[in-house]
């Protein structure tokens, strides 16, 4: 299924995207509202004083502000929606977070899945869902590895293992209780790591590139040389866009896991990220300091899967990837354009190459 073919099958349908105030969810939002469709939005407020979801200077029509791990809200938003499809997004998306903060991390993950897993179950109209996991779900020995949809999945630390076990109660909801309905089709999108304009979030290293220009103050980092494939956040977006519009039928397909990672085999190093920010805007400030917590020292992924049975593809390479990047952010804060105006602008580039 092509871009275009699968942009066309959603709009009609009421899409409702948890997590859409976050970074990733921001950019569903203006990808799906540039296409006209009915989008609804559950999920904690953004509590960044800075955030993408701030800076597009509205909100979504139908928004729903709340805790995704409290059932009794999230059962009457459902009920109030009646959504066709299910974009679950939110998260507590980052490791250093786990380790301060792991009883949040692992409610938020697993017990907030199993709630709007069981809002799905319990709504008659729902006939899709789409969960987001991540890469870091897989059992992870820095063998340098690409893992495939198939291997062992055991996360080291406790952003990780709330994925993975996520990912346990996912599948158990599907073969126990949606399996019998042939209505309801359930796909796994682990992605990989991405970058993109408007990411604020803490410990990420763009993010805190970005901050150390803008306050022109240092920023601690850690491993250094530890490297990632890096993709932009629109690949990832490509392909929630694809699985929500993929057509099922069967019990073999009506779940699936799904990895979507970049292709090239060029992971970058955070010091190569930082030669970008040189070239294209300014030198951030650094020091380097000893990681104190475990983390994977590489991470890649096959989703030969998603090119071959999906037609989802990356053509914005490394260059394409962190130019568009690091320009979003330096006329968003040098007052050249604003968010939407970059953002809109990205996505419609993105959108033509990959129409094709």
């Amino acid at each position: 299924m092509s871009l275009i073919e699968a942009e066309n099958k959603l709009k009609k349908k009421r899409i409702l995207v948890t997590g859409h105030t976050g970074f990733t969810g921001s950019w569903v939002r203006i990808w799906l509202e540039s296409l006209g469709i009915e989008l609804y939005g559950l999920s904690f407020d953004n509590p960044d004083e800075v955030s993408l979801q701030k800076q597009l200077n509205s909100r979504i029509k139908n928004e729903f502000i709340g805790d995704i791990a409290d059932s009794n809200f999230v059962f009457k938003v459902f009920n109030k929606v009646k959504p066709d499809y299910v974009l679950h997004l939110a998260a507590q998306p980052i490791v250093s977070i786990g380790y301060l903060e792991p009883f949040r991390t692992i409610t938020s993950n697993t017990l907030g899945t199993a709630v709007i897993l069981e809002a799905c179950r319990r709504t008659n109209t729902v006939k899709k869902i789409v969960c987001a996991t991540t890469d870091k779900v897989y059992r992870n020995l820095d063998l340098g590895k690409k893992f495939i949809e198939s291997d062992e999945l055991k996360g080291g630390d406790p952003y990780s293992l709330s994925k993975s076990a996520a990912e346990n109660i996912i599948e158990a909801y599907y073969q126990i209780f949606l399996k019998s309905n042939r209505n309801i089709s359930l796909h796994v999108a682990r992605g990989g790591n991405i970058i993109g304009g408007g990411d604020y979030s803490q410990d990420r290293i763009v993010p805190d590139l970005v901050r150390s220009i803008i306050n022109d103050k240092p920023i601690l980092i850690r491993q250094p040389n530890s490297s990632r494939p890096w993709q932009h956040v629109l690949s990832l977006v490509h392909g929630y866009i694809l699985l929500l519009a993929e057509e099922t039928s069967g019990y073999e397909t009506m779940y699936q896991c799904w990895n979507f990672g970049p292709f090239s085999e060029a992971n970058l190093t955070v010091t190569e990220i930082i030669s970008f920010f040189n070239t294209r805007w300014k030198t951030p400030k650094y020091q380097f300091v000893e990681n104190s917590f475990k983390e994977s020292r590489t991470l890649s992924i096959d989703s030969n899967k998603a090119f071959t049975e999906l037609n989802w593809d990356v053509k914005w390479e490394e260059n394409k990837i962190f130019s568009n990047t690091i320009d979003w952010y330096k006329l968003v804060h040098t007052n050249q354009k604003t968010a939407k105006e970059i953002s809109e602008l990205q996505l419609a580039d993105y959108r033509i190459l990959h129409s094709n």
